[in-house]
C-alpha cells in the first residue's frame, strides 16, 4: 500500500466547498491556499442573504481580515 502526503493527494485538485463565506470556511480557504499551493480551483458555493447578494458576500470573502491571496 502506498501513503501519500494531503499536499500531494490535491496537487491539482479541484475543490468545492459550502459554507465559504463563514468564519471556518475562510479559514479553511486561507489554509488550503497556504499550505497547498499547487492545488486547482477552489468553488465556493454561496447564497444571497437578507440584504446582502452574492457579490457583496464574495466581497466580503476577500476582504476578510485572514488574508488570502488571489
Amino acid at each position: 500500500m502506498t501513503y501519500q502526503t494531503v499536499k500531494t493527494f490535491y496537487t491539482n485538485k479541484n475543490l468545492f466547498l459550502t459554507g465559504g463565506s463563514g468564519f471556518v470556511g475562510v479559514s479553511y480557504i486561507e489554509k488550503v491556499l497556504r499550505s497547498m499551493p499547487d492545488v486547482g480551483n477552489i468553488f465556493i458555493l454561496l447564497r444571497p442573504r437578507k440584504g446582502q447578494g452574492i457579490q457583496e458576500r464574495l466581497d466580503t470573502i476577500k476582504n476578510n481580515s485572514v488574508k488570502i491571496n488571489y
